[in-house]
Formats: structure tokens, C-alpha cells, sequence
């Protein structure tokens, strides 16, 4: 059987290596948790001001397209927070109608567990 060389030992060496090899690990699991708070969605120009409104859209609006947009609902075996998820997909779909110059975007259907969901994209007055 392999004996351990971080437990019991009292050769100094050997413990300083053990040290940095656990610091090395909790470094690393706190930068991966630490990681699952971030937000990996940038607003592009103009995406600030478009609305979101609840499907089905006013009467008033014209449908200016369609689209689907996904993120990571999972970092390696960690499910991420559902609300960060949303969050992420709503300004994408915003992104997505700055883009075509719609104002308002519309869910079309709930989220997906791997974390996509349709959208419409509006121009309403």
C-alpha cells in the first residue's frame, strides 16, 4: 500500500510541496465558484433600451423576426443559477434585436434546461 507523503511527514521539503500542491487546489476551486457569479453577456450598443414584454405582443407591434438564444445553463458539473440564466438569455435576445433595430423583444416559449429559449423580435410604437 502507498503511504500518503502528506501525512505524517516530517521531512520539510515534502511539506512544503503538499503546502502549495493544497493552495493550488483551493485556488482553483475558487476561482470556479467564483466563476458561476459572472455575467458572460455584454450589452451591445442601442440594447439597453429595448423592452421585454410578455408573449403574445400588443397588436400594435410589428414582427421584425425571429431568435434563439442559448447559454450555459452548466459550468462542468454545476448547475448555474436559473435566474442568472435568464438573465443572461434576456440580453441576448436584446443584443439580437439591437442588432436589427427592434425595440421590443417577446418570449416566445419558456427556457429550455440547457438553456436556450425563442424570442421575438419587435417593433412596436
Amino acid at each position: 500500500m502507498k503511504r500518503n507523503k502528506c501525512r505524517g511527514s516530517i521531512h520539510n521539503n515534502v511539506g512544503v510541496r503538499c503546502l502549495r500542491r493544497s493552495l493550488n487546489f483551493v485556488s482553483v476551486l475558487v476561482i470556479g465558484i467564483a466563476s458561476l457569479a459572472c455575467t458572460w453577456v455584454k450589452p451591445i450598443d442601442g440594447a439597453a433600451d429595448i423592452v421585454v414584454v410578455e408573449f403574445p405582443a400588443p397588436p400594435a407591434c410589428t414582427r421584425l423576426g425571429t431568435t434563439t438564444v442559448s447559454t450555459r445553463s452548466r459550468v462542468g458539473l454545476i448547475n448555474r443559477h436559473s435566474k442568472k440564466v435568464q438573465e443572461e438569455l434576456i440580453q441576448l435576445a436584446k443584443n439580437e434585436a439591437a442588432k436589427v433595430d427592434a425595440n421590443t423583444i417577446a418570449p416566445v416559449a419558456q427556457a429550455t434546461p440547457e438553456g436556450s429559449r425563442d424570442y421575438h423580435l419587435l417593433d412596436c410604437p
